[in-house]
C-alpha cells in the first residue's frame, strides 16, 4: 500500500451540486487529494506536473464537482453533443498567454453513473472511483486516450497507479472504455 506520509502536491476543492446531498460512502476532500498525490508519484505524472508548478512551494489546484444526471447530461451535451449523462468530463484549464500554471482545471463527476457502472462491471464502488478520478486527472495534466498508442500508455499508468492503491487492474475483467472521443472544445470524457 502507498504512503502518503510525503508533502501533498495537490490540493482539491471539492464542490457538490444542489441535487448531490452529502453521502457516508463518498469520497471526502482528503480522498480525493490522496488519490490525485499517488499520480504524480508516477514518473510520467511527474514530469508534467513539474511543468505545471511555478516552485516547489505552490500546490497544484483541482477542483471536483459532483453532480447529478441531469447537469452531467446538460454539461456533456453542451462541451460533447452526447445526449446522456456520463461518469467524468475533465476541463483542463489553459491561461491566455499558454503558461503552465498550478491551477490544473475541472473534473465533473456524476455519482450515480459511476455507481450504475460500478454494479454493472461487478466492481467495488470505491476503486471504481478512484479509477475515474486518477483518469481524469491525468486528462488534466495532458495525457490522452484518442489514438491506440497513447490509450495504452495511458491505460498503464493507470493500472501502475492503482496497484500503489492495491486496487486491481479495471481493465482485466470487464472492457471499460467503450467509446473514446474528445470533441473540439478539448473537454475529455471516460465512458
Amino acid at each position: 500500500m502507498l504512503s502518503f506520509s510525503q508533502k501533498s502536491m495537490v490540493s482539491v476543492d471539492l464542490q457538490r451540486s444542489e441535487g448531490m446531498v452529502r453521502q457516508k460512502l463518498l469520497p471526502v476532500k482528503k480522498q480525493l487529494e490522496q488519490w490525485c498525490q499517488a499520480s504524480c508519484i508516477h514518473p510520467a505524472v511527474n514530469i508534467c506536473i513539474q511543468q505545471h508548478q511555478q516552485n516547489a512551494k505552490k500546490k497544484l489546484r483541482v477542483t471536483v464537482r459532483l453532480v447529478d444526471e441531469n447537469e452531467s447530461a446538460h454539461l456533456n451535451h453542451t462541451y460533447r453533443k452526447k445526449n446522456q449523462p456520463t461518469n467524468i468530463l475533465s476541463f483542463p484549464f489553459e491561461s491566455f498567454d499558454g503558461k503552465k500554471t498550478p491551477y490544473l482545471g475541472d473534473l465533473v463527476i456524476c455519482v450515480k453513473v459511476l455507481e450504475r457502472e460500478a454494479k454493472e462491471q461487478e466492481k467495488d464502488f470505491i476503486s471504481h472511483y478512484t479509477h475515474i478520478m486518477i483518469h481524469g486527472f491525468l486528462h488534466l495534466l495532458g495525457f490522452d486516450h484518442i489514438e491506440a498508442e497513447d490509450a495504452s500508455k495511458m491505460e498503464a499508468i493507470e493500472i501502475e497507479i492503482l496497484s500503489r492503491l492495491d486496487i486491481s487492474n479495471p481493465y482485466e475483467s470487464v472492457e471499460l472504455m467503450k467509446s473514446i472521443d474528445t470533441d473540439r472544445s478539448g473537454v475529455k470524457s471516460h465512458e
